[in-house]
């Protein structure tokens, strides 16, 4: 008999480290005596070893990527680990191979975390940056999900070094509220509170784009999902 939806979440949630009391004792009470649920947790684990074997982005030690409680057992983790390592690389060429006049500057490697109060936001810098201000907005998806029920928020920063002196010309502060009992929630750069300051956009010679994400709750942890990142610049 297969274990329940509150069994697998009870697993996935061992995991994540973030039982407490009665929920914890149950949960490690299940692994103990169900050899199902046992299986399941190092199928986790084992999922979690090859995300982190991948080529990307590394967040900061505490930091967790979350892994689905809907897992299908008969999926190799590997055979998932090279599709989307495809579908990432096939996304790439396809705008990096866009006609003439119409190529992103830059994109972003997709960032992955648990995001905890206090802790040093989850960092990425591109660098080296040289391109034509298209006249746009930096565009990207966020997906957001709460901790334990409970709502939470996050707060994306980006700092714009447009001749690359190593001062930041221009910042940007996205604000995003999630409400824990709706799940997952997709937001995009229209859909946050923007805060900018600095000057305007211009073109890139030899410049950077400091990308910050953080929580912004002062208890209430979150999961966050940042893909799809494209300035709003054309290379030369």
């Amino acid at each position: 008999m297969g274990l329940s939806e509150r069994e697998q979440e009870l697993v996935s949630a061992l995991l994540d480290g973030v039982l407490e009391g009665e929920e914890l004792g149950e949960a490690e009470q299940l692994v103990a005596d169900n050899p199902e649920a046992s299986r399941l947790l190092e199928d986790y684990r084992s999922d979690l070893r090859g995300l982190q074997a991948l080529p990307r982005l590394k967040a900061e030690p505490r930091h967790r990527v979350r892994l689905l409680a809907a897992r299908r057992p008969q999926v190799s983790p590997w055979l998932k680990a090279a599709v989307v390592t495809l579908l990432i690389g096939g996304a790439v060429w396809l705008w990096l191979n866009r006609p003439p006049g119409q190529r992103p500057l830059a994109l972003f490697p997709r960032l992955e975390a648990r995001l905890h109060p206090g802790e040093r936001p989850l960092a990425h810098k591109v660098e080296k940056l040289t391109g034509r201000f298209a006249h746009r907005v930096t565009a990207f998806t966020l997906r957001l999900d709460g901790v334990n029920g409970k709502p939470s928020s996050a707060h994306l920063k980006l700092s714009y070094d447009f001749d690359g002196d190593g001062r930041f010309d221009r910042q940007e502060s996205y604000f995003f509220a999630c409400d824990a009992e709706q799940g997952w929630q997709t937001f995009t750069q229209d859909a946050a509170r923007v805060v900018a300051s600095g000057d305007p956009m211009r073109d890139f010679t030899g410049g950077q784009v400091h990308a910050e994400l953080s929580c912004d709750h002062p208890e209430n942890p979150l999961l966050a999902d940042l893909s799809e990142v494209v300035l709003p610049h054309e290379s030369p």
